[in-house]
C-alpha cells in the first residue's frame, strides 16, 4: 500500500494469516498495512491518527486504543468466535525520523483515538465502504455509540483464565449495548438472535451456580428452571458475535449510508 504523505510513526504488526491480504486490500484511510518479505514476512502498519501525536507515551495509548477498535470491527464483521484468536496486535512502534523504538505499555484507553483533522479522510481517497471492517472503524470516529460497541467487541479474548472470566462480563455488556441501541433505532432485537438462546446466556451469566467464578453475580438462591444454561464460552461468543454482526449491518444502513 502506498501513502501520499510521509508518516511519523511505523507500527510493528502481528496477526493471523489474513495480514498479507489486508496489506493489499484493506482500505487504509485510518490504518494501513504493508509488509517486507526480504527476510520473511515482516508486517507494518501506519496511521495518520497516530501521526498527529508527538509524545511516545501518548502515541502508545492511542495506538493501543486503535488496536482494540480495529479488532472490534474485525470481530463484528466476522461474527463468530473462531476469528477472535486471530486478532491483530501492535507490538511496538518506531519514530521514523529518529529511529527510536518504543514499546506499548499502557494503563489507559483513549476513548477518542482519532485525529480531528478532516483532511485525513481525503488523503487516501479510498472508499471505506468497500470493506465492512474499515467502514465500521471509519464510522466510529464520529459515532460514540458505535465506538463503544467496537471497544467491547475488541477486548474479547480467551488466552488466559482471567481473560475468560472478564470475557463473560464483556459479552453481557455487549448484549446490554445492543439492547439499548436497538431501542433507540427502533430495531426488533429478536431479529439479531433467538430469544431462547439469549435467555440461556443470561441465565448462565447471572448465576454463580451455573458459571461459578465466571458469573456476573456472587452466590444467590438458584431458581428451578427447565432451561439449559449456556455455560460454554465459545457458544456464548458465537451467539453474541453473530448478534453483533447482524446488528451492525442494520445499524450502518440506518446511520451511515
Amino acid at each position: 500500500m502506498t501513502f501520499e504523505q510521509a508518516h511519523k510513526w511505523e507500527i510493528f504488526a502481528d496477526g493471523g494469516s489474513y495480514l498479507p491480504s489486508m496489506c493489499n486490500h484493506f482500505p487504509g484511510t485510518d490504518i494501513g498495512f504493508s509488509y517486507d518479505n526480504e527476510q520473511g514476512y515482516q508486517f507494518s502498519a501506519y496511521s495518520y491518527h497516530l501521526d498527529a501525536v508527538d509524545d511516545p507515551n501518548d502515541a502508545a495509548v492511542r495506538l493501543y486504543s486503535l488496536q482494540i477498535l480495529l479488532n472490534g470491527a474485525m470481530n463484528a464483521a466476522a461474527g463468530n468466535a473462531r476469528f477472535v484468536a486471530n486478532k491483530i496486535t501492535f507490538s511496538g512502534f518506531l519514530h521514523l525520523d529518529t529511529g527510536r523504538h518504543h514499546h506499548i505499555d499502557v494503563c489507559d484507553i483513549e476513548e477518542m483515538p482519532f485525529s480531528s483533522n478532516p483532511a485525513i479522510d481525503r488523503i487516501a481517497r479510498i472508499d471505506v465502504k468497500s470493506d465492512f471492517t474499515a467502514w465500521l472503524l471509519n464510522s466510529s470516529k464520529n459515532d460514540a455509540d458505535l465506538r463503544g460497541l467496537l471497544f467491547l467487541l475488541g477486548i474479547i479474548t480467551t488466552n488466559t483464565t482471567m481473560e475468560k472470566i472478564l470475557t463473560w462480563g464483556t459479552l453481557y455488556k455487549i448484549l446490554d449495548t445492543i439492547r439499548h441501541l436497538s431501542k433507540q433505532c427502533g430495531f426488533n432485537i429478536d431479529n439479531f438472535a433467538p430469544p431462547v438462546e439469549i435467555e440461556r446466556f443470561t441465565l448462565a451469566c447471572n448465576k454463580s451456580a451455573f458459571l461459578g467464578i465466571y458469573a456476573r453475580h456472587g452466590s444467590s438462591q438458584t431458581p428451578l428452571t427447565k432451561k439449559i444454561p449456556m455455560t460454554d464460552l465459545n457458544e456464548a461468543m458465537d451467539l453474541l458475535l453473530l448478534m453483533s454482526k447482524k446488528f451492525c449491518i442494520d445499524y450502518m444502513k440506518l446511520k451511515h449510508l
